[in-house]
């Protein structure tokens, strides 16, 4: 029955969608996204998908509420920092393993344990953005 099926597929048009990335698509991190298209995977599934690079994970959060893409990429605060300014969306996976959040400090503060912090002063780099 399968094989019965497969020319009807090849001939079905594809349903076509953006996926907004928060940095370019020829950063490592998008590999499999990419490798993803090339394989034709998405195509298997019925969809034409167009990589869009958006300006950051909280830029791809606004697009997306806003209805100029369906699905975008960023890392996992991103629905927090979003909502919270009235954003719509909400995160259905979360990829990877391991914190993408670092803290880092000099050698010489002898700082071992989150502990250690108390009473130093912590910079980020943006609370705007991930």
């Amino acid at each position: 029955m399968g094989a019965l099926l497969a020319p009807l597929a090849a001939n079905a048009q594809l349903q076509k969608i953006t996926y907004l990335l928060p940095a370019p698509g020829t950063l490592p991190a998008f590999g499999p996204w990419m490798l993803a298209q090339a394989k034709g995977y998405y195509a298997a599934e019925g969809l034409e998908v167009e990589f869009v690079t958006g300006r950051g994970g909280v830029d791809v959060a606004k697009q997306v509420g806003a209805g100029n893409a369906v699905i975008g990429g960023a890392i996992g605060d991103t629905p927090i920092i979003a909502r919270a300014q009235g954003i719509p969306v909400k995160a259905v996976a979360v990829l990877g393993s391991g914190s993408l959040m670092q803290l880092v400090s000099h050698k010489d503060e002898r700082i071992d344990s989150p502990r250690e912090l108390r009473g130093k002063t912590v910079t980020v780099l943006a609370y705007t953005d991930t």
